[in-house]
C-alpha cells in the first residue's frame, strides 16, 4: 500500500520518489498531502473567531479616533519584535496627521520578568499614554489586569502563550484560551498579531483578506520570521504563513530585506542560520535593536544595526558554549530529566552569564541528554529558570506550582519562571516527583522513512521548516542512520541495524 501511494504521489505531485515516500507515510489522504506540499494563503482562517477580536479592534480604532496615545509592550525575542513591528506599522497607517503618538517598549527580561513593570508604565503614562497593548505577552498572569487597572490604562492583550485563566476583564486575544473557537491554536505571537491587524484594516479601511495580504505583503515576511524563530508547530496555518512570507521576502524593497537579498534568493535554511540567530542577540545588548532591525528607513542605518548584532552573535556563541559546559558540570541527571542549577558565586564570576542565554543552554542540555531539561540561574537571591522538553507539557507543570513563582509563562515545550531563592528546594522536589515518566522511545529507534544517499538531501527541502507536527525525517543511506535539521545539515545517528 505504501509503495503504491508513494508512486502515486511521485507522479501526481512531480516530486522525487524518496520525498514521496516520506509524504505517503505522513499523509494517507491525497488532499492533506497536497495542502502540505503546496501551502498558500487560501489555507488561512478568518480572524473572526479569535476571542475578543471585535472588541479589541473597536477599542483600538476608537482610541485612535480619540487621539489616545498608545504603548505597544512586547516580548524581547524575534516573535515579539516582529509582532510589535506589524502592529506599530498598522497603527501608523490608521492614525491621521501623526496623532496619536505610538510608542514601543520591548521588555528587559531580567528587569521586567513575565509581568507588566509598573515603573515602565508610569514613565509612559507621564508621556500621555492611555492605551496599553501587549503582543506576545500578558495572557498568563491575572496580575497584569490589576496593574493596568490601578494605573488607569486601557489594556488590550494579544498573545499566544498558554493560560489557565478563564475570566478576562479586558480584551484578550489568544487562540489557546479555553473558550476559543478559532480553528488553529498553535499560532506564534506574531501570527495572532497579524490576525488583529487584519481585523483593524478591515474595520477601519474596509480591506478584505486578499487585498490586505497584497497591500501589506511585508507583514507576511515578518510573520514568517517570527513564526520560525518561536519554534511553534510547523503545520496548518503556520506552514502556510511561512511559505507565503518566504515568497514575499524575495520581492520586498525595504532595508532589512534588501540587505539579505544581496546574496540572492532567500530560503528557509538561510532564515534559520543567518537571520534568526542575529535577531535573538538583540536582547543581550539592547532589545530596541530588535525593533530597529525592521523599522529603520535607510540602508546605512540598517548596516550599522546588523554589524552590531553580528558582533554580539559572535560573543554569544562563545558565551553559550562556555556556559553550557558549566551547566553540564553541575547538572544532576534523573531518569526522565536533567536539572542544572548555576549558583550565585559562579554567576558573579562569569561575565557571560546572562539570563537571556538560559533558553539556548537548556535546549542544548535537552538535546544532549534526550531528556526534559531545566536550567536555573541564581542571581541576587532570585532564581531564573528555563525549561525545555520533547514530551512534557511544561506550562501545565509550572501552573501546578504557580504559588512558588514570582512570575512564569510559556508553551508546551518551552517555558520559564522567576522565584525567590528560598523556594528552590521545593521546586526541585516537585519537579523530580512530577516529571517521572521517561520520554517516549528515542527517535533513533524508529524505522527509517526512506533510503537516500547523503549527497541528495536537498530533495527534502519541500519538507521545511521542521518542528512539532512536522519532524525531520529519519533516513538511511543503507549504512548509516541520519537525519537533517532546518539548515539542511546532516546529523549522524550511528550505524543502521536492520
Amino acid at each position: 500500500m505504501d509503495e503504491i501511494l508513494s508512486q502515486h504521489y511521485a507522479r501526481e505531485f512531480n516530486i522525487a520518489y524518496e520525498l514521496a515516500c516520506i509524504i505517503s507515510q505522513r499523509f494517507s489522504s491525497y488532499d492533506e498531502a497536497k495542502r502540505f506540499l503546496y501551502p498558500d494563503l487560501d489555507q488561512l482562517y478568518n480572524p473572526d473567531t479569535l476571542p475578543d477580536i471585535e472588541r479589541a479592534t473597536t477599542e483600538i480604532i476608537n482610541g485612535i479616533k480619540n487621539g489616545d496615545d498608545i504603548l505597544i509592550y512586547t516580548h524581547d525575542d524575534p516573535d515579539g519584535y516582529t509582532a510589535a513591528t506589524i502592529l506599530y506599522q498598522t497603527l501608523l497607517d490608521i492614525r491621521r496627521k501623526e496623532k496619536p503618538q505610538i510608542y514601543l517598549y520591548p521588555i528587559n527580561r531580567e528587569k521586567d520578568g513575565y509581568v507588566l513593570n509598573p515603573e515602565v508604565l508610569r514613565e509612559y503614562k507621564a508621556r500621555g499614554v492611555k492605551i496599553l497593548i501587549t503582543v506576545d505577552f500578558g495572557i498568563s498572569n491575572s496580575e497584569n489586569f490589576i496593574i493596568a487597572r490601578d494605573m488607569d490604562l486601557k489594556l488590550i492583550i494579544c498573545d499566544h502563550h498558554e493560560t489557565s485563566l478563564t475570566e478576562f476583564p479586558v480584551p484578550a486575544l489568544d487562540p489557546k484560551r479555553a473558550d476559543s473557537r478559532y480553528p488553529f491554536r498553535e499560532l506564534a505571537g506574531v501570527g495572532v498579531t497579524l490576525k488583529l491587524c487584519q481585523s483593524i484594516y478591515k474595520m477601519a479601511l474596509g480591506l478584505e483578506n486578499r487585498e490586505f495580504y497584497k497591500l501589506k505583503s511585508e507583514f507576511l515576511a515578518l510573520t514568517m520570521i517570527g513564526t520560525i524563530a518561536d519554534r511553534v508547530m510547523s503545520i496548518n496555518e503556520n506552514r502556510a504563513l511561512c511559505y507565503a512570507g518566504l515568497k514575499v521576502f524575495n520581492k520586498i524593497e525595504i532595508p532589512w530585506a534588501k540587505y539579505f537579498l544581496i546574496e540572492g534568493n532567500i530560503d528557509f535554511p538561510f532564515i534559520f542560520s543567518e537571520i534568526v540567530p542575529v535577531l535573538q542577540c538583540a536582547s543581550l545588548d539592547n532589545p530596541e535593536l530588535g525593533l530597529d532591525f525592521f523599522l529603520v528607513k535607510s540602508s546605512e542605518k540598517f548596516a550599522k544595526i546588523i554589524e552590531r548584532l553580528k558582533s554580539i552573535e559572535n560573543e554569544r556563541k562563545t558565551n553559550i558554549d562556555s556556559l553550557f559546559q558549566l551547566a553540564l558540570n553541575v547538572a544532576k541527571i534523573y531518569p526522565s530529566m536533567v536539572i542544572s542549577v548555576i549558583p550565585a558565586d559562579v554567576i558573579a564570576s562569569v561575565m557571560s552569564a546572562k539570563i537571556n542565554n538560559l533558553g539556548a543552554i537548556t535546549s542544548k542540555l535537552r538535546d544532549y541528554f534526550h531528556k526534559t531539561a531545566i536550567t536555573i540561574m541564581i542571581k541576587e537571591k532570585k532564581c531564573f529558570g528555563e525549561l525545555r522538553s520533547y514530551d512534557i507539557h511544561l506550562y501545565d507543570f509550572l501552573n501546578k506550582l504557580k504559588n512558588l513563582f514570582l512570575d512564569f509563562g510559556g508553551h508546551k515545550r518551552a517555558a520559564g519562571f522567576s522565584m525567590v531563592e528560598n523556594n528552590l528546594d521545593k521546586f526541585i522536589e516537585s519537579a523530580t516527583s512530577y516529571i517521572t515518566e521517561p520520554m517516549e522511545k528515542n527517535k533513533h529507534q524508529r524505522k527509517p522513512e526512506t533510503v537516500l544517499d547523503k549527497t541528495k538531501i536537498r530533495l527534502f527541502e519541500p519538507l521545511l521548516p521542521f518542528g512539532e507536527g512536522n519532524p525531520p525525517p529519519l533516513l538511511t543511506d543503507g549504512v548509516d542512520l541520519y537525519t537533517i535539521d532546518n539548515k539542511m545539515n546532516i546529523i549522524e545517528l550511528g550505524l543502521w541495524q536492520t
